[in-house]
């Protein structure tokens, strides 16, 4: 009779052999798998669930109420009124010449103004303003062709307001958005593009008492950068109020004595 014992054994030991190389392969498999796993979930995982919620979240400061300013008798010389504020948040614009000239066909904002505003330096995630002070036709306008204007929204925010009129307004002053300059120089401390601040007078001198602590609040988004929901995180703290030593009343007085007259 023929001996088969020997091929079959070189047989059964070349199928070990394989067998063996093919569990070393599936270890090494599953050992990168689990490393990567490993890197995603641990390692990097701050890192994605940071971009992961950058992606649903949007981080927009809430501007404080600016401290009143009465006169020695206790009349109001500024107050705030309501207002309405045009944010983008440029994460979420895919085409920013076709927002531009969307904006610019809707409530006729000066298109180089935007486009300046648009392309200063800043974080791309942030809200930034576009303009504020715009009139309730102009909000409504934006509001209803809100699905054509991705990132974009409208944010209430208080206004300055002067019930004396220009009685004392070179000793009040004035506000004004902060300007690129005035960032560069330091001036702005905790402020940002689009705060108000103190230009001139007394709105100047005693800003940092007057401006108040801005506070912070999350908006979620959907893909297009439309809000969904808003939750408070940070109230604003509203500035401080001032009290002149100045009559208002003998103030106008003084000033129509004068009449054109300088003094």
């Amino acid at each position: 009779m023929a001996d088969f014992s020997a091929p079959q054994t070189d047989e059964l030991r070349e199928l070990l052999r394989r067998l063996v190389f093919l569990q070393i392969g599936l270890a090494v498999a599953v050992a990168l798998v689990i490393g990567r796993l490993w890197q995603l979930q641990v390692h990097e995982g701050p890192y994605y669930r940071d971009l992961s919620e950058n992606n649903r979240t949007r981080t927009l400061v809430v501007e404080p109420a600016r401290g009143l300013i009465y006169d020695r008798n206790h009349v109001l010389l500024a107050n705030n009124v309501p207002s309405f504020s045009l944010y983008v948040t440029l994460e979420d614009v895919k085409d920013v010449s076709g927002l531009v000239t969307k904006l610019v066909e809707l409530v006729g904002l000066n298109e180089t103004q935007l486009r300046k505003r648009m392309t200063a330096p800043g974080s791309r995630q942030n809200p930034r303003k576009l303009k504020d002070g715009l009139t309730l036709k102009e909000a409504a306008q934006i509001e209803s062709h809100r699905l054509d204007l991705p990132g974009v929204m409208i944010q209430v925010e208080s206004q300055r307001n002067y019930p004396v009129g220009v009685v004392a307004a070179h000793l009040l002053g004035y506000v004004g958005e902060i300007s690129q300059e005035q960032l560069d120089r330091g001036e702005s401390g905790e402020l940002h593009q689009g705060s108000i601040i103190g230009q001139y007078g007394i709105e100047k001198s005693y800003d940092r008492f007057l401006r108040g602590k801005t506070g912070e609040k999350l908006t979620e988004v959907d893909a297009l950068g439309h809000e969904k929901r808003t939750t408070l995180v940070e109230k604003p703290e509203a500035g401080d109020d001032l009290y002149l030593s100045i009559d208002i009343r003998l103030q106008r007085l003084a000033e129509e004595l004068l009449g054109d007259c300088a003094g």
